[in-house]
């Protein structure tokens, strides 16, 4: 096997920086797009400004995506609802492997 070279090694560092800015660059973006369609979701008279009441309703819009998208995942046969196998085979919604609180009953560790 040839031996990497330190301008192969350089060259596919640079690639890399130049993929993952570009990916950072996308991911901006993306949530830019995500906040404006909340702000206008939000701006409920269609002034281009959020009065306080809109304003305040922001974090139940956001909570009402969570549940919309959190739903969806969890329906695994696209009824529209969650039954009660569908809840139960479904992992809680901040579940992390190892969380904060150590691999739970059946995480392999």
């Amino acid at each position: 096997m040839r031996p990497i070279r330190y301008g192969a090694l350089a060259l596919a560092a640079a690639a890399l920086t130049a993929t993952m800015a570009t990916a950072g660059e996308d991911w901006k973006a993306h949530k830019q797009d995500l906040r404006t369609e909340l702000f206008v979701e939000a701006d409920v008279d269609r002034d281009g400004a959020l009065s306080v009441t809109e304003f305040a309703a922001v974090p139940d819009i956001m909570r009402r995506r969570f549940t919309e998208k959190r739903l969806a995942e969890v329906d695994t046969n696209g009824d529209g609802a969650v039954s009660l196998e569908e809840f139960l085979a479904a992992p809680p919604p901040h579940h992390r492997r190892g969380g904060c609180h150590g691999p739970g009953p059946g995480d392999e560790g």
